[in-house]
C-alpha cells in the first residue's frame, strides 16, 4: 500500500508541475534590440558609488526598458559572486555601497545593489526572497529558510522577473566562473518557477502556482541547462515540453544545439525525444548545412520510403547510405533531393566534402533502422 501511495502521489506531483508550467499566459519576451544599450554599459569606465552607475546608465538610455537592462548588464558583468561567504555560511555585502564597494556579493548584495540602481533611474522595482534550487542543491532537497534574493521591475505596467546574480555566472566546485547571459532578464514566470520559488507566492506571477513541497517535488530543471536552452533559441512551449522528460539524456543538449543550427525544427526535435531516442548529428566548420526535409521518427521503419532535401554548399554530391546502397540526390545548386526505402542497419544522410585534411562521404545526421 505504501509503495502505491507513493507512486500516486509522484504521479500527481508531475500532473500538477505540467500543469503549473504549461498554463496559458500573456507573456511574451519583449523583442527589444538591446545591442547598443549592452555595449555602452559593458564599456563603461570605473565607477565610484551608486549614482555614478545610475547617472552614466541615465545617459545612454532611451527607455525604461533600457534603464532595467542597462542595470542588469551593469551588476551581471561588474559584480563577482563572494563564493568565500557562501561556503562559510555568512552574508558578505548586503547593501548596495558596500557591494559596490567591494565587487562582490552573494545574491543579497547582488539585488540589493540592482534594486538601488533602478530606484534612481526612477524604476519601480522590488526585492523578492525566496527558495532556489541552485548550486549544491539536489532534486528533493528539504529548505530550511529562504536561501535566494532577487528582482522584480514594472515596465510597460507589467512586473517583470531578473536574477542578476545568476545572469553574472555561475559556481563550480569552489570557485566562480564569470559568464554573462541575458537569460534571467526579463524570465518567463514560467521558466523562472522551475528553480525559483518566492516567499510571497504572489511574486509567481502566476495565476495557478504551487505550495512550497510541490515545488520542492516537481521537475528540476538546473540553471545552467535552463539558459543553455534559453540561448539556443528555444521558446518556452518548447522547454515546458523538454521538461516532461526529466532526467534529459546525456547527448541531448549537443544533439539539439546541431539540429537547430542546421535548419531542425524544434517540433521535430521534441517529438525524437518523446519517442525516446536521438538520432546521430554532426556539423563541419565551413560547410553550413540547412535540414528541408528528414524523417521526424526516431526509429525508421524498414520498408517506408522517406524524403530528403537537404541544403549545403561547397559540396557537389550528397549521399543517403543504407545497409551498404548509396543513393545519390539529385543536386539543383546546393539543393539535394530525394527518395528512398528503409533497410535494417542505419541509414545516414552524408556529404562528399573535405574536413580533417580527407576528402570523403562524412556523416550529416543518422538513424537506426529496424
Amino acid at each position: 500500500m505504501k509503495q502505491r501511495w507513493l507512486w500516486v502521489s509522484c504521479l500527481f506531483m508531475v500532473m500538477l508541475a505540467a500543469e503549473v508550467f504549461a498554463q496559458g499566459l500573456n507573456f511574451s519576451r519583449q523583442d527589444h534590440d538591446f545591442r547598443r544599450i549592452d555595449t555602452a554599459i559593458s564599456s563603461l569606465p570605473v565607477v565610484s558609488n551608486v549614482q555614478e552607475v545610475a547617472g552614466a546608465i541615465a545617459r545612454y538610455a532611451r527607455d525604461d526598458w533600457e534603464k532595467a537592462r542597462g542595470a542588469y548588464v551593469w551588476v551581471a558583468r561588474n559584480i563577482d559572486y563572494d563564493v568565500e561567504s557562501f561556503f562559510s555560511g555568512t552574508s558578505g555585502s548586503t547593501t548596495a555601497e558596500a557591494t559596490l564597494h567591494s565587487r562582490k556579493a552573494v545574491c543579497y548584495g547582488y539585488s540589493s545593489l540592482f534594486a538601488e540602481i533602478a530606484q534612481m533611474l526612477g524604476l519601480q522595482v522590488k526585492t523578492i526572497e525566496g527558495y532556489a534550487k541552485g548550486y549544491a542543491y539536489k532534486a528533493g532537497g528539504h529548505f530550511d529558510k529562504p536561501n535566494h534574493a532577487w528582482n522584480a521591475v514594472k515596465l510597460d505596467g507589467s512586473w517583470r522577473l531578473i536574477d542578476t546574480t545568476w545572469g553574472a555566472g555561475f559556481v563550480e566546485q569552489r570557485d566562480f566562473v564569470r559568464h554573462f547571459t541575458d537569460a534571467w532578464f526579463d524570465t518567463d514566470p514560467r521558466l523562472f518557477l522551475y528553480n525559483h520559488f518566492p516567499e510571497e507566492r504572489s511574486w509567481t506571477l502566476l495565476d495557478h502556482t504551487m505550495s512550497l513541497p510541490d515545488y520542492v517535488q516537481a521537475p528540476m530543471l538546473e540553471g545552467p541547462v535552463l539558459i543553455r536552452l534559453i540561448e539556443m533559441g528555444f521558446q518556452t512551449k518548447h522547454i515546458i515540453e523538454i521538461s516532461r522528460h526529466l532526467p534529459l539524456p546525456p547527448l541531448f543538449e549537443s544533439f539539439a544545439k546541431a539540429f537547430l543550427a542546421n535548419g531542425g525544427k524544434a517540433e521535430h526535435m521534441l517529438s525524437f525525444l518523446a519517442q525516446g531516442e536521438l538520432p546521430s548529428m554532426w556539423s563541419y566548420a565551413g560547410y553550413p548545412a540547412q535540414l528541408i526535409k528528414y524523417p521526424t521518427e526516431s526509429i525508421l521503419r524498414s520498408g517506408e520510403h522517406y524524403e530528403f532535401a537537404v541544403r549545403i554548399a561547397h559540396t557537389e554530391r550528397v549521399i543517403v547510405s543504407n545497409d551498404g546502397d548509396f543513393t545519390l540526390l539529385e543536386r539543383n545548386g546546393d539543393l539535394f533531393v530525394g527518395k528512398v526505402k528503409a533497410r535494417p542497419g542505419t541509414l545516414k544522410l552524408s556529404a562528399d566534402i573535405e574536413y580533417d585534411k580527407a576528402q570523403s562521404y562524412w556523416p550529416l545526421i543518422s538513424w537506426k533502422v529496424q
